[in-house]
């Protein structure tokens, strides 16, 4: 299996407010919105989280062991969700204390 890699980027902050999360191995990508989040505010940051690993789980497949065919596929997807979480929380801004 390919090594994941991850491309996290901002598009559109100045005019529009969109994270876009994508796994370049195998080009799946998602727009997360986020122009309705004030992300000055403890709970702004926290739907941003959330929003971002929701959009993480879509793009880098399972992180659940019953649902992947080996350990190796298990280990690559949550390394890849950490990576596109950090990266996509990084890319936005925030300056969020870890978690």
């Amino acid at each position: 299996m390919k090594k994941l890699l991850i491309a996290v980027s901002c598009l559109a902050l100045s005019i529009g407010a969109n994270i876009s999360i994508s796994n370049a191995a195998v080009f799946d990508s998602v727009i997360v919105n986020i122009k309705d989040i004030n992300l000055a505010t403890e709970s702004g940051q926290e739907k941003l989280h959330q929003r971002i690993t929701h959009a993480a789980k879509s793009v880098c497949g399972s992180t659940i062991r019953s649902e992947v065919s080996s350990l190796y596929e298990l280990m690559q997807n949550r390394s890849c969700v950490e990576q596109a979480i950090a990266k996509g929380m990084s890319d936005s801004g925030v300056n969020v204390a870890t978690r």
